[in-house]
């Protein structure tokens, strides 16, 4: 089985691989379509008012807002929309995802996105021809099957933890600690914690996207970009990282605030001095007392 999984991964990457060779000559990026895909407007810094105009054509999903515009929103992280992760839940809109759109060309995508397709899915006013570009390089070159990596049922990786490990202790440690407790995603919100272990486990498809991608404005290494300080990963690389990550510690242990008591013996509450700080005490007490006796005989 596992040897099945990994030959159907490596044929996804091999195909990726020469998918973004293809598309290169045109400018698109994938990694950066990837962020563009998550959060676009922390992309490229736009700040999109009220509902995105599709939203009030669903009723299942209740957010409102700069969230109604992100992409994964409306098409999941697992890019299956409606008929993935997505599907049911608080974040179910309907809507379809873009695993389809995979084998559609840029050209087609960009015009789609340009709203010519639904006059209500036009992102031409906030984002350059160049975003839409990368947005639809990550479409044809990117998305994967995420199934062939992450169950849907019960969002267990199929990746090889201690492989992975050594991957994370290299790359991702350095900012997130060895345990995935350094960096508090949700500090400074009302939100609690979040952390490495958190997401792998709670949403991995999100982290996956984000392992690959980068996190929008954030100087995070992306493994879709080849030119990042580790180079590209494999699809196989990535899961091992992802399978790691879900063994990590989902939030910090509980801090102690016991007080320090000092040592008794004996059952007595009175501290105990050091031995040599109280021969010290009865020495200068001795010399008082034999100065003093000197000074009553002079």
């Amino acid at each position: 089985m596992r040897r099945s999984i990994a030959l159907a991964l490596t044929l996804m990457f091999v195909v990726s691989l020469l998918l973004v060779v293809v598309v290169a000559a045109q400018g698109g990026s994938a990694q950066r379509g990837g962020q563009l895909y998550d959060n676009w407007f922390k992309v490229v810094g736009a700040s999109p008012t009220g509902n995105m105009p599709l939203w009030a054509t669903q009723s299942t999903n209740t957010r409102s807002g700069e969230d109604t515009w992100r992409c994964k929103e409306c098409h999941g992280w697992d890019y299956k929309g409606v008929d993935g992760v997505y599907g049911s839940g608080s974040h179910k809109t309907g809507f379809p995802g873009v695993y389809a759109a995979r084998t559609k060309s840029v050209d087609d995508i960009v015009a789609a996105l340009k709203g010519g397709t639904n006059a209500d899915h036009d992102f031409s006013a906030d984002m350059s021809d160049a975003d839409l570009t990368d947005l639809a390089t990550f479409i044809t070159t990117a998305v994967v099957d995420t199934d062939l990596i992450i169950d849907p049922a019960t969002k267990a990786v199929k990746g090889n933890a201690t492989d992975g490990k050594a991957l994370y202790d290299s790359t991702c440690a350095a900012c997130h600690g060895a345990d995935g407790l350094a960096i508090d995603f949700h500090a400074g919100t009302d939100e609690g914690p979040e952390f490495v272990g958190t997401v792998a486990n709670e949403n991995p498809w999100e982290l996956f996207n984000k392992i690959r991608s980068g996190q929008p404005g954030e100087a995070m290494p992306a493994q879709l970009d080849p030119s990042s300080m580790t180079g590209s990963w494999t699809l196989d690389e990535v899961s091992d990282v992802l399978a790691y990550a879900q063994t990590l510690p989902e939030e910090r242990a509980a801090a102690t605030s016991a007080p320090t008591e000092l040592p008794t013996t004996g059952g007595s509450e009175l501290p105990v001095l050091p031995l040599g700080l109280a021969i010290a005490g009865l020495a200068l007490l001795g010399l008082g007392l034999y100065r003093r006796t000197l000074l009553q005989n002079s």
